[in-house]
């Protein structure tokens, strides 16, 4: 990695009161367990459409001027907090998610969308196929995977409906105590 380099993702921005309600009734909850997680801070929480990894600074402009001219054939999605899970195997759970309803295929359609500007721009695209989730935590001794899954099954999800309306090209820098983010543009579906 050279030292000028930028780490940066595409994200789909969630509302402040979204990213509240679910760090308040899912992650303080399961933060109760005997389970070593790596949580997710609330304002950190984000729905990755394209992790583009490290860039120069000179392709910040262009990547941003194709995100400006690619929301403009997309409206605002109406989404709904919905499910609760686990990737990695059933008795070694890796990454603790919460998901979507509402206009998931839309969601679908923005995210192949920006994948595919992001592979004329030379990202390719990923192996496996798009789902929309929010991380919510990383679990560190998945050992204990069993005891986190029954409290996952037993909690209830709330849900809510929101609106998710601008796509953010993101800067991630690594530290000791989490991820920091910084938006380095903001675009509005629909162009508004």
């Amino acid at each position: 990695m050279l030292n000028d380099s930028i780490r940066s993702f595409i994200a789909l921005e969630i509302p402040a009161a979204i990213q509240m309600l679910i760090y308040r009734e899912l992650i303080q909850k399961l933060k109760r367990l005997p389970v070593k997680v790596s949580w997710v801070k609330a304002e950190n929480m984000h729905l990755t459409l394209k992790f583009l990894g490290d860039i120069q600074p000179q392709q910040v402009g262009g990547i941003g001027k194709s995100l400006e001219n690619l929301v403009q054939g997309f409206e605002p999605l109406n989404l709904s907090t919905g499910s609760l899970g686990t990737f990695g195997s059933s008795r070694f759970p890796r990454v603790v998610w919460t998901g979507f309803s509402g206009e998931i295929d839309q969601l679908t359609n923005l995210a192949n969308a920006v994948i595919q500007i992001c592979a004329r721009m030379g990202f390719p695209p990923e192996d496996r196929r798009f789902s929309p989730h929010l991380t919510l935590g990383r679990v560190r001794n998945p050992e204990n995977g069993t005891l986190l899954l029954r409290k996952i099954e037993d909690l209830k999800v709330p849900v809510k409906e929101f609106q998710a309306d601008r796509l953010v090209f993101m800067k991630s820098t690594l530290s000791p105590g989490g991820s920091i983010y910084e938006p380095l543009g903001e675009y509005i579906l629909g162009g508004q």
